[in-house]
């Protein structure tokens, strides 16, 4: 101030004095790494087009992932007036992270990690891991598909279109569309499956069901049903039991490695219903589909065998000259024909292997059925074939020196367990 009464300076704002401003603090600040709104949901538009069936209500979660951080609040900053007066801050808010079940805060408590594979869920404050995912309802638009890291169970039915995947097991209470299940370990559907021909079901164990109709089956283990398996495509790793009051096996094709239990197998009108066991479903796929690769190269083969030798007859007629675009087809053709000729080699010796394997199998299978076997029924055990042309009552299939034998009916307790236990 007595500098600028010496210099005279007037009518000019001068800082003369200032004193420091209060820093109040700064709230907590909690990053979720995950949606908080489990029921906001996430449309994906690709080439012009919603897709409704993919909502990813579900939000996975795996061992070890970090679901949210917290950066903590601060005290903030005193200030000075320019008397050099204290002026006290206002500290931050404090909000705590807090870790719920099967989720785990770190020892500073800045940071929320899952225990377990699941979905995550935030409720009442909390983070959640659940091991179990359950729609209350359908399986439809309002849910979309569903993709789990644990085990889903479905309070009503999976519609048509609409699929669920889960890596523990999957429980519908109502039925199953023409939609697709596949699960790491059982699939439980306790009222039926209505495939319309299209129904994809996997499980890494087993199928349990009331009934299947016009589905495609496939279990690690046991495929266990209580009333009927109806024009249905069913492979097993162990057995197919289907060993209810009304339990029978009508029309399709069902393959097991060890035993077809059923109480009727065909129908009165001479349905065609294939029945194999003593083999391995999915080696005998894989056999099937090279089989097929097979013969459709081997169709193109000729075909390609056909067009060169016309185009080599042409070059040599034209003394050794073929216009550039028919000797560049030539090319094309005999580059095709070779790596055809390496591929179908390939496909022999995949063949060979499988086969082998399938020959080694110990067991030799057995088809029972306590009831009737009806005309139009094909038994395969093993290698051994036979179309049923008369009824056979109460009677066992089984394989013997290379041909089918029959013998009466073997009731199988362990089944029958079995059935009482799964279906419970």
């Amino acid at each position: 101030i007595r500098k600028l009464l010496d210099d005279e300076v007037y009518n000019t704002p001068t800082l003369v004095a200032q004193g420091k401003p209060v820093e109040d603090g700064v709230d907590a600040l909690l990053t979720f790494n995950f949606r908080t709104d489990n029921e906001e949901i996430h449309l994906k538009e690709e080439e012009g087009k919603i897709d409704f069936h993919n909502l990813e209500l579900v939000q996975n979660v795996v061992v070890g992932q970090v679901l949210a951080t917290k950066e903590p609040a601060t005290t903030g900053s005193a200030g000075r007036t320019v008397t050099n007066r204290r002026l006290e801050p206002k500290p931050g808010v404090d909000t705590p992270l807090i870790a719920g079940k099967n989720a785990r805060l770190s020892e500073n408590g800045l940071e929320v990690t899952s225990e377990i594979n699941g979905q995550v869920v935030f409720h009442n404050g909390k983070i959640n891991v659940e091991p179990i995912y359950e729609v209350r309802g359908d399986v439809n638009l309002e849910t979309g598909n569903i993709v789990f890291l644990g085990t889903v169970i479905v309070g009503g039915n999976i519609e048509d279109g609409f699929s669920v995947k889960a890596a523990g097991n999957v429980e519908v209470h109502g039925t199953v569309g023409r939609a697709v299940i596949e699960a790491e370990g059982n699939v439980i559907v306790n009222r039926g499956i209505l495939g319309k021909d299209e129904a994809e079901i996997k499980a890494g164990n087993d199928i349990m069901a009331k009934f299947v109709e016009h589905a495609k089956l496939s279990a690690g283990n046991d495929v266990v049903v209580a009333e009927a398996i109806m024009h249905s495509q069913v492979d097993a790793g162990k057995r197919v039991l289907c060993v209810g009051k009304r339990a029978m096996v009508v029309g399709g094709r069902i393959r097991a490695r060890e035993e077809v239990n059923a109480k009727e197998i065909g129908s009165k009108v001479s349905t065609e219903t294939v029945v194999e066991v003593g083999i391995d479903p999915k080696a005998r796929e894989e056999l099937n589909k090279f089989e097929e690769e097979k013969r459709e190269g081997m169709k193109r083969l000729d075909s390609l065998s056909k067009d060169i030798i016309t185009l080599q007859n042409q070059k040599g007629g034209g003394h050794g000259v073929l216009p550039p675009d028919k000797e560049a087809l030539l090319q094309q053709h005999m580059q095709e024909k070779a790596s055809l000729d390496q591929r179908i080699s390939e496909i022999n010796e995949e063949t060979e292997e499988i086969r082998s394997y399938l020959n080694m199998l110990q067991s030799t299978g057995k088809i029972c059925a306590s009831k009737l076997v009806h005309p139009g029924v094909i038994v395969y055990v093993k290698d051994a074939r036979l179309e049923v042309k008369d009824n056979f009552k109460f009677v066992t299939f089984i394989q013997e020196n290379g041909l089918i034998k029959i013998n009466p009916y073997e009731e199988y307790e362990k089944a029958e367990r079995a059935v009482r236990k799964k279906s419970g």
